[in-house]
């Protein structure tokens, strides 16, 4: 059987494109990326131990929202929530070229050459 898949594809785009607070913005942002045919899903991370130690009950600490999107359609939804109160656009523009199983190559390629380094005395030639 023939696949049009090759090993060095990648099709895993995503990055958690802002943070939102407040029930009424979130729906509101979910509204306008519908609209404007921008795919995403949510995570929702909720108040640390600490968070909740250090404030109590507090009203204002509330759960934080991100929403994930794809990297193709950063520029549309950059446009829709910047527009919007109480959203944090937390991503940086990606490259047209991105592609995270580079980046994740070129940090294991990183971690190969601290370790060849950090095992081999230039002054003396030999391996320790």
């Amino acid at each position: 059987m023939f696949t049009i898949v090759q090993p060095n594809q990648y099709f895993d785009t995503k990055l958690d494109f802002c943070k939102v607070t407040g029930r009424k913005t979130m729906r509101a942002l979910e509204r306008e990326f519908m609209m404007s045919g921008i795919s995403y899903y949510l995570k929702t991370r909720e108040p640390s131990l600490i968070e909740r130690m250090l404030y109590g009950r507090n009203r204002r600490l509330r759960p934080a929202t991100i929403f994930c999107i794809n990297a193709g359609s950063y520029d549309r939804a950059y446009e829709i929530a910047s527009q919007m109160p109480r959203v944090k656009v937390i991503a940086r523009r990606p490259a047209d070229d991105f592609c995270p199983m580079d980046l994740a190559r070129s940090k294991q390629k990183a971690r190969q050459e601290q370790m060849a380094n950090l095992y081999y005395d230039e002054d003396d030639d030999i391996a320790l």
